[in-house]
């Protein structure tokens, strides 16, 4: 058996082998032209006619291949994901679901390095075809990664003792050299959910965020969270100079009617000149 050849393909050899022939609109599949090559098939114009030797060839050498992948997929309710998939993919996730007491743990990358071995680590894309055939097999709804209850937080340690923490909306501070006592986290916009699984912190906190609507209000959602009830806002001063125009900037996150009332005075102050001129503020141009 080829592995290299696709469903669709073997759908189409199976076809022909039945009726003997076929019309097509596209006979450059390589799988039809290799077996022309070696006398099993004719190509006329689009038509594919199978010579005498062809029935007993694909009996041989696809059959019992087609009849396992055929029901194989259809009792999982697959059959419209799989159609460009290899043989070789096919029998990975097979192997897969059978192995799902285990493999059911795993992250996308685990299961490429562990199955899809002479493949990249990113093979299975999130939302591709084979992502979601891997879901179903598996009967999970998504991978760990992709859930935000068990994200790890991202920190930039301090080069000596730290003695604040300064949470982050984006990663751009990361990114940079470390500071002497700060620690920077990253908690990725919304995803504030792993936030709640941090022990007590015993450090002052601060929340470094975009100044918009979404950013401010994960700030109040971050608020409610016990460990992080008493971590403070970083205002930036001078917000005049630095602020940006929504419209100009195209910026998707608008004001509406956004309350200010929650926040402190020196925040409302800000906050009610970004709305009442349609600006914001991005967190990579305030100063710490």
């Amino acid at each position: 058996m080829d592995n290299a050849i696709t469903w669709k393909e073997l759908s189409l050899l199976f076809e022909i082998y039945q009726s003997g022939f076929l019309k097509v609109k596209d006979s450059s599949f390589s799988f039809v032209q290799h077996l022309e090559r070696l006398g099993y098939l004719v190509i006329e114009n689009k038509n594919i006619i199978a010579k005498e030797d062809y029935k007993a060839y694909f009996e041989q050498k696809y059959l019992e291949s087609y009849q396992f992948v055929n029901r194989f997929a259809k009792d999982n309710n697959i059959i419209d994901f799989i159609r460009d998939f290899s043989l070789f993919d096919i029998l990975i996730i097979a192997k897969i679901q059978r192995e799902k007491e285990y493999t059911c743990t795993l992250t996308r990358k685990q299961l490429c390095a562990r199955y899809f071995t002479n493949r990249d680590e990113k093979y299975i894309k999130a939302g591709s075809n084979l992502d979601k055939v891997i879901k179903i097999l598996l009967s999970i709804d998504e991978f760990s990664e992709d859930k935000k209850e068990q994200q790890f937080l991202s920190i930039l340690h301090a080069r000596n003792t730290p003695e604040k923490i300064v949470l982050c909306e984006n990663k751009d501070r990361l990114i940079s050299p470390r500071h002497a006592t700060i620690e920077f986290w990253y908690a990725g916009g919304k995803n504030i959910d792993k936030l709640n699984y941090v022990p007590a912190i015993h450090f002052p906190m601060f929340y470094l965020c975009d100044w918009d609507r979404e950013g401010l209000l994960n700030f109040l959602n971050i608020k409610k969270i016990k460990q992080f009830g008493d971590i403070e806002l970083i205002i930036p001063k001078n917000y005049r100079v630095i602020a940006k125009s929504i419209e100009q900037t195209a910026h998707k996150s608008r004001w509406g009617n956004f309350d200010i009332l929650p926040f402190e005075n020196d925040a409302s102050v800000v906050i009610k000149h970004l709305i009442d001129n349609d600006l914001w503020i991005t967190e990579q141009t305030i100063n710490l």
